[in-house]
């Protein structure tokens, strides 16, 4: 039991140094205003978003760049609520903004994405989200980046606003992590994790890989597949924007309910991965979290060091992460989401298993 644990142990180590290393390397760009050389289609795919639309509206408002320059593409995938009405007020009331909306012909996101896609006017794609708040150089951000390089797709800083509660505080050290992991996993040319909230891709990219083809039915993982898809083809041309003002702030789920539920959508994609890196990390977070729940029953002094190990691993991870986001881990919270998190993330993997989930008013099966 002590080999096996140690093994699993410096394996973990080991994949959270590598993304370390990659922190350790990247570095913050800044954003020049005189650049602004391309023209982008903002792809936003929304579904009873009409609480969230206000937010969204005032950030677009707020975006500085020449508006002849982008154009904004809302495709309402069958709302029930009274989000229609909203698009199409805050269209007519900017008249001076390019701004689209299309009804989703299909189902689901990646519908609504490749709809957006086959609508739009320019080159270059940006998607985000209803629930998002855009920076104000957010445009500008993946314009300086492109001038420097023309990548085929690149992955953006997300993060989370309020934390005010517990619930919102695990979420946030959670998605840091998970940020961490993706800003790190660029540096190291190893790319395996995006977020569809900031992304960017090249529109003759998407249609010569066949945009979604292949996993049109899965839920979620409009992001993973597409960055699998280009990585296969162009393994050099994806990175990261790292750019302070690049980062999108979303809102994060509000009960536990609606986290799992998030979860398990997530899980569910994961046995469509292809990318051999991130099969390999999810797969050595996952049995660490496993092995911790299994010591407390058989060792409970074993399951104590592999705890404080992980424990001052990931809080030097996350900390070096915050100072990117300009955020804080306060230990407090690190701690107690630390405890329960094997338990959490191993509940979920179970659920996954064997239940469906809720999204967006919709009910998917297992």
């Amino acid at each position: 039991m002590i080999v096996s644990t140690s093994l699993i142990g410096i394996s973990y180590a080991a994949v959270i140094g590598s993304f370390y290393k990659g922190l350790l390397k990247t570095k913050p760009f800044l954003v020049t205003k005189e650049s602004m050389h391309k023209s982008f289609s903002i792809l936003i795919a929304l579904r009873n978003e009409e609480n969230n639309l206000a937010g969204l509206f005032e950030s677009i408002l707020r975006l500085d760049y020449p508006k002849n320059q982008y154009e904004i593409i809302f495709i309402n995938d069958h709302s029930e609520d009274n989000s229609s009405t909203l698009l199409q007020e805050f269209k007519a009331e900017n008249s001076n903004t390019q701004i689209k909306i299309l009804d989703n012909n299909g189902i689901g996101k990646k519908a609504a994405i490749s709809m957006g896609v086959n609508h739009s006017n320019y080159d270059w794609i940006l998607t985000t989200d209803a629930d998002c708040r855009l920076p104000i150089k957010w445009i500008q951000a993946f314009d300086t980046l492109l001038q420097k390089k023309e990548y085929k797709y690149i992955s953006g800083p997300v993060s989370f606003t309020n934390e005010n509660t517990f619930l919102n505080q695990f979420q946030s050290i959670e998605f840091l992590s998970l940020q961490g992991s993706t800003i790190g996993s660029y540096a190291i040319y190893k790319p395996f994790m995006s977020n569809g909230a900031n992304s960017c891709f090249n529109k003759s990219v998407f249609l010569e890989q066949s945009g979604y083809k292949g996993n049109e039915n899965i839920a979620s993982g409009d992001d993973v597949f597409l960055l699998e898809k280009i990585i296969s083809k162009y393994p050099k041309d994806v990175g990261f924007i790292n750019s302070l003002d690049a980062i999108i702030a979303t809102e994060p789920e509000n009960r536990w309910k609606g986290l799992i539920n998030q979860k398990i959508r997530w899980a569910a994609k994961a046995t469509s991965y292809k990318n051999k890196t991130g099969i390999f990390v999810g797969a050595v977070v996952f049995i660490t979290n496993l092995l911790l729940l299994a010591l407390l029953l058989f060792n409970w002094k074993i399951a104590l060091i592999l705890f404080l190990s992980k424990l001052a691993i990931d809080y030097v991870f996350l900390k070096k992460t915050s100072k990117f986001f300009r955020s804080k881990v306060l230990f407090i919270p690190y701690i107690q989401s630390s405890l329960l998190y094997p338990f959490f993330s191993v509940w979920v993997f179970i659920l996954s298993q064997f239940k469906g989930f809720e999204w967006k008013g919709r009910t998917l099966k297992k």
